[in-house]
């Protein structure tokens, strides 16, 4: 049985991920919890629906329908964020479970990231 990484990333790493195109940025909140604000580039899977759309059954696509997004590879860098990094680390082992092998907890969530972001224009976010 081979050992499980749970890869954890702070601001600074989430903040450089979002603008690479090789990498998902997945936000697991409610949509109405998007309200709020999300991060810029994250697309929005609610927790409860990442097994789906992660899972075999979940064409590419019907993926790319659903979520403007390409559906990603198993070897796809993905992080997912929700409010806190509670319901990300659940995504996190949902995403395992699937096969995903680089797949990364943002452990302060929107929480962390509406901090660290408040009063600055997107532009001056670094």
């Amino acid at each position: 049985m081979t050992s499980v990484n749970w890869q954890e990333c702070d601001f600074a790493e989430i903040n450089k991920a979002r603008n690479d195109p090789t990498k998902l940025v997945i936000d697991v909140r409610e949509m109405e919890e998007l309200r709020n604000g999300q991060i810029a580039g994250s697309i929005n899977i609610p927790l409860g629906a990442v097994p789906w759309a992660l899972g075999p059954e979940t064409s590419s696509d019907t993926f790319k329908r659903q979520y403007s997004a390409a559906k990603p590879e198993k070897e796809c860098p993905i992080i997912f964020t929700c409010r806190s990094g509670v319901r990300s680390r659940k995504a996190q082992q949902e995403a395992i479970k699937l096969g995903y092998s680089n797949v990364t907890n943002y452990t302060g969530g929107w929480l962390d990231w509406e901090e660290k972001t408040k009063n600055k224009p997107t532009h001056q976010i670094s």
